[in-house]
């Protein structure tokens, strides 16, 4: 028997909801062949069901805790700083592949820039910066490419821009799911693997935009049927050997309510505002000013040249929106993060260590209490502790309080700058005149197709089940360190036994070859598409 391979195909903010009306209309007849020949159903993404978290907890099957990457930004001394691939402290599916020497083939995987320098090729996800030989590995990969295609298009489908284009919009969506096609197929076939995947992630930014837009569905069904498309020629082009999965970091669904969770703090009397001087007023006002106002390409010129300058702007900004001395709590992220103001924790923390319990109960208490003003209905299912989420060397990074509203359909900003409004039923952002209608859920998309796959397999998963289980298929033992568990109940009676050793643990350092820490101007360009997509403030 020939060795086992794995093909994962990623399409980034896949739901049901979405899937199984458009297979009922006769779609996605690719996938629909998959989930009937094998095991499919929902997977849980982590809480939060956030990009950098969730892909990060399927490569490494850990918990955040142990991996490190929370968020798409973190709080380092009152200035915010963007995460990326450096700050991952597990290895993935293709650094234990590289270990044992067999080869991957990693592509449009979000947090994989800087590049791995695994056995095999990586081109990063929408977080590289630039089209630039040096940010794929190995660097040959882009010579090949640019003689193979003319050009390469990472998936930079963001609403960034003044003017709404929806015809155009899509225009650009329909390009890049082609060319995210057509160029990782190229490297399918061209290049030795034994693990493959790659990511669509135009589905994720267009349901941001479209989910609540009229005729939006319709529109958003023809971008999965346009995955599903591609897929059919992938499965042209495997053996059968190969087990496939399809898989989403994360569901989509409409956004219900924005809250402004700083402006609920306040109200609630652990947060206080700072009396703003003009340095305070102004910096956010110029910012909205040039966002609108500037075509994109000069916004990204004088964001790079001034990358330095901006970053302490904001820091500046940040640390001075707060009257700390009088803050007991306060909100970070895009989804509902709390910290406490806690001495030792935070540069002029106030909570004493014998307090920090109870100014704990006292928020989660206030927040169970709170009722959408619509409805009357609670808005949060559950207010977790960190401790009760996340463990491991990297656990003191999560927020001290992580809230997981009703269902995730209440979307998450900080409010300071937006008056005193505890909820708003609109969301606009600041670089785009593109509506923001759709955010994520916790229930994803799984399904796995192949030799060793029991077929007509309906179960739950859980993203982090799904690294040990790719390792088994491929033969390799998943060592204690992985906080997943290995599917076993979708595997048929002839299911091979591991024959590899077991997986290392955490990564120490230089243990992953990476091309290195990215610059400041760089990294604000990456800060400019997160921003079109409100994940950044």
């Amino acid at each position: 028997m020939s060795q086992n391979k794995v093909l994962v195909f990623g399409i980034d903010g896949a739901t049901f909801d979405i899937i199984r009306p458009a297979i009922e209309r006769g779609k996605m007849s690719n996938l629909k062949k998959l989930m009937d020949s094998g095991a499919s159903g929902p997977l849980q993404s982590t809480i939060h069901p956030i990009t950098p978290m969730a892909w990060t907890s399927f490569a490494t099957g850990t918990n955040a805790g142990k991996h490190g990457i929370f968020d798409f930004a973190r709080i380092d001394n009152n200035r915010i700083l963007l995460n990326n691939g450096c700050d991952r402290r597990m290895p993935a599916i293709w650094t234990h592949l590289t270990e044992q020497q067999r080869p991957s083939v990693v592509v449009n995987v979000p947090f994989t820039y800087p590049p791995e320098q695994i056995n095999g090729v990586m081109v990063p996800g929408f977080e590289a910066p630039y089209v630039t030989r040096d940010v794929f590995h190995p660097e040959s990969v882009y010579d090949d490419l640019m003689k193979e295609f003319g050009h390469y298009e990472f998936d930079w489908t963001f609403p960034i821009g003044r003017k709404l284009d929806v015809e155009g919009y899509r225009q650009q969506c329909r390009k890049t799911i082609d060319h995210r096609g057509e160029t990782s197929l190229h490297l399918l076939k061209n290049y030795p693997w034994d693990f493959f995947m790659v990511v669509f992630s135009t589905p994720d930014h267009v349901q941001h935009v479209f989910w609540k837009m009229e005729n939006g569905l319709a529109a958003i069904e023809d971008f999965y049927d346009q995955c599903d498309q591609w897929l059919g020629r992938y499965l042209e082009a495997i053996d059968d050997d190969t087990t496939v999965v399809i898989m989403s970091d994360h569901g989509f669904g409409p956004i219900e309510k924005i809250v402004y969770l700083d402006n609920w703090l306040e109200q609630e009397g652990f947060l206080k505002r700072a009396q703003p001087g003009m340095k305070q007023k102004a910096i956010p006002l110029l910012k909205r000013t040039l966002q609108r106002a500037l075509p994109t390409s000069l916004r990204k010129r004088i964001a790079g040249r001034l990358a330095g300058l901006k970053g302490r702007l904001e820091a500046q900004q940040f640390g001075g929106t707060l009257d700390w001395a009088h803050t007991t709590a306060f909100s970070y992220g895009m989804y509902g993060n709390i910290y406490i103001n806690a001495k030792g924790a935070w540069p002029q923390g106030i909570v004493e260590p014998d307090q920090y319990d109870a100014v704990c109960e006292k928020v989660i208490s206030r927040l169970m209490e709170l009722k959408d003003p619509d409805s009357g209905e609670p808005v949060v299912d559950k207010v977790h502790r960190r401790q009760d989420l996340y463990s491991g060397a990297e656990a003191g990074q999560a927020p001290d309080l992580v809230v997981q509203w009703r269902d995730y359909a209440y979307y998450t900003k900080r409010g300071l700058d937006s008056g005193k409004a505890i909820f708003a039923d609109d969301l606009m952002i600041d670089a785009s005149e593109f509506p923001h209608t759709g955010t994520h859920r916790l229930d994803g998309v799984f399904v796995a197709s192949g030799p060793n796959i029991r077929p007509g397999m309906d179960l739950s998963a859980r993203i982090i089940d799904l690294a040990p289980t790719i390792l088994k298929l491929l033969g390799i033992q998943p060592g204690s360190e992985m906080d997943g568990r290995v599917l076993d109940e979708i595997f048929s009676s002839d299911m091979p036994e591991t024959t590899s050793t077991e997986t290392s643990g955490p990564l120490t350092t230089g243990t992953v070859k990476q091309a290195g820490s990215i610059s400041e101007e760089e990294e604000e360009a990456v800060r400019e598409r997160l921003r079109s997509l409100g994940y950044i403030e």
